[in-house]
């Protein structure tokens, strides 16, 4: 038994009314022919870089933390805080270094942070007191005296050769609080989580990673003032200077989906060099997460290359998911 196709008649002069399907795949082509074409002016912008790698003669490790260690030496601690207005004020940090370089006082390490919001710019400065002790008083009141400066907090050695500087809590980061974290210890505990959860350690990191990565871009998104080339700058910035490693979006088709992804020296595959397979997890879920908030739909993220498996460097590849 046969089905019958019945079709509607249509009177003289009466449109045929489009399908669903049918609207919906026209909708689909236009928006897909404008961000094609936005995509060709932000290529001829440079949204994304041409550049595929870093020049590692350049690369030179940033030491953080807030002491100084010389051994031999009476090495004193001096954390000035200031008022904002410092900077728009030329001139002010030379006076502060001329309070110590006119009586012969060597500065053995420098830290500064910068102003954000209503957190005020703070100076530490660490100097060899060993034969000026008798001088810091006097610099103490220099300092004070000075334009803009608030308060100036002097914290003696633990012992000789080492100071620290231990008022200025908690470390943030725009704002939010962080942590630091040494390799002996993250690797300690990610290595240790693999060998507790066995299998399930690259879903818990993964799907871990996949909300982080959401969560950052909502937050660089609004930082670049919903700008998607400011975006994906800032993005790369903090994922190199909170220490996550060197990442580069080589290329990224908003039209269908996909993006490809280089990260130099990425800390989580480094811990596990050697071990001949793709190891990322963490940070590929991250990555996910940045991409399926970019792209408002499900993606897969794919480590195609990877250091722990003898790649010079880590790539991922980016799909998005009907």
């Amino acid at each position: 038994m046969c089905k019958i196709n019945k079709k509607r008649k249509f009177r003289e002069g009466e449109k045929k009314k489009k399908s669903p399907s049918f609207v919906r795949k026209t909708i689909y082509r236009g928006i897909r022919y404008c961000i094609m074409m936005d995509r060709d002016v932000y290529m001829r912008r440079g949204l994304l870089g041409t550049s595929t790698g870093i020049a590692e003669e350049t690369l030179q490790p940033y030491e953080i933390g807030r002491f100084a260690y010389v051994p031999g030496k009476i090495v004193y601690c001096f954390t000035i805080i200031m008022e904002s207005k410092v900077i728009e004020t030329p001139g002010l940090l030379s006076r502060m270094l001329e309070s110590f370089k006119r009586r012969g006082i060597s500065l053995v390490h420098i830290k500064a942070s910068r102003q954000y919001k209503d957190q005020p710019p703070v100076l530490v400065l660490f100097a060899d007191m060993t034969k000026r002790l008798e001088a810091l008083s006097d610099i103490v009141r220099e300092l004070k005296a000075m334009e803009y400066v608030k308060q100036v907090i002097i914290s003696a050695p633990l012992f000789n050769g080492f100071a620290l500087e231990t008022n200025l809590f908690p470390l943030t980061l725009l704002g939010e609080r962080v942590i630091i974290l040494r390799r002996t210890l993250y690797e300690a505990f990610l290595k240790e989580l693999r060998s507790i959860l066995g299998s399930g350690y690259a879903s818990l990191m993964y799907y871990t990673g996949l909300e982080m990565g959401r969560k950052a871009f909502r937050y660089h998104y609004e930082i670049a003032g919903r700008d998607l080339k400011n975006t994906i700058a800032i993005s790369e910035a903090i994922f190199r200077i909170v220490g996550y490693g060197i990442m580069k979006i080589l290329e990224l088709d908003l039209s269908i989906g996909r993006a490809r992804i280089r990260v130099h020296h990425c800390f989580e595959c480094e811990i596990f060099k050697n071990s001949g397979k793709p190891s990322s997890h963490l940070i590929r879920g991250m990555i996910a997460g940045w991409f399926s908030e970019l792209l408002r739909r499900r993606v897969k993220a794919i480590e195609t290359r990877c250091i722990a498996k003898g790649d010079k460097y880590c790539e991922f590849l980016v799909m998005g998911r009907r």
